[in-house]
């Protein structure tokens, strides 16, 4: 399936998904959705909340994207949403309150015991353009709005041109969530893509993961800025908070909260107002 239809299908199940949560649903639980580089992070925090609050029920959804967390929380269908970007202009002026609450570092992986353990730009470059080399690696790209895609092309702008080329190029897989993409790579020889962190150690997925132009991936060097490719992590909500939804809240702010959070491949910032 091309990437153009992969996209087609996508969206509309994506909406669909999101607005069959009904209202009953988020009268009863706390509905958290959003990004799927979080979600098995937040399953384990909401775990860990139930544990101290046996009547707050914490409710994960499947990936809907940055996009979908910001538009359901928005709608009162998710009430809180994570987004794995600051908010654009257009999402700030819905009046969603946004709380940055960690860091992790989107890195490249490829599959478990491929000799390369290293990429640096111009390897990267030759891989987008599609160039034959003894390691074979061939790319699984994000979508082209992705947060994924947007912070690696502001980041390393230089890679733009030959990214370009890949969208082009036929035959390319482009994985359409967080998930999905990790999916693909376990299950495709030859292949790299980019994840983050925090999915990565959060669901434990049997992958390696790359260090770039030498630098590797961590908590440390995401704190000491060695390590440049760095995506902040936020949760949004419409300001209408009821008890266990702000106790949920201040809990993944808190020091067990944080405690999880490190665990999971993030750097947590430390506690805003909600």
């Amino acid at each position: 399936m091309d990437a153009r239809m992969s996209r087609r299908a996508f969206l509309p199940a994506l909406f669909l998904f999101l607005w069959s949560v009904t209202a009953a649903d988020a009268t009863d639980t706390v509905v958290v959705g959003g990004a799927g580089a979080d979600l098995e992070t937040f399953r384990i925090l909401a775990k860990a909340f139930q544990q101290d609050h046996p009547s707050g029920q914490i409710k994960v959804l499947p990936s809907i994207g940055s996009r979908g967390g910001v538009r359901g929380a928005a709608t009162g269908r998710v009430d809180i949403g994570l987004v794995a970007r600051p908010l654009t202009d257009k999402e700030t002026s819905l009046g969603l309150t946004a709380i940055h609450y960690a860091n992790t570092a989107l890195v490249f992986a490829t599959t478990p015991g491929h000799p390369v353990k290293d990429v640096d730009t111009a390897m990267l470059l030759a891989i987008y353009r599609g160039e034959k080399l003894g390691h074979k690696l061939k790319p699984i790209l994000r979508p082209k709005t992705d947060s994924d895609t947007v912070l690696l092309q502001q980041i390393m702008p230089e890679l733009s041109p030959a990214m370009a080329l890949a969208y082009d190029r036929k035959g390319v897989p482009v994985g359409m969530t967080d998930q999905s993409t990790v999916d693909m790579l376990e299950s495709t020889e030859n292949t790299i893509t980019t994840s983050t962190l925090a999915l990565i150690m959060s669901e434990r997925r049997p992958v390696q993961i790359l260090s770039l132009n030498g630098v590797m991936p961590s908590r440390e060097s995401i704190r000491d800025g060695s390590y440049p490719l760095v995506k902040k992590l936020f949760m949004v909500h419409d300001g209408a908070l009821n008890d266990t939804e702000r106790d949920f809240l201040e809990f993944v702010r808190s020091d067990r909260g944080r405690h999880i959070l490190e665990n999971t491949g993030h750097v947590a910032v430390r506690s805003q107002r909600s």
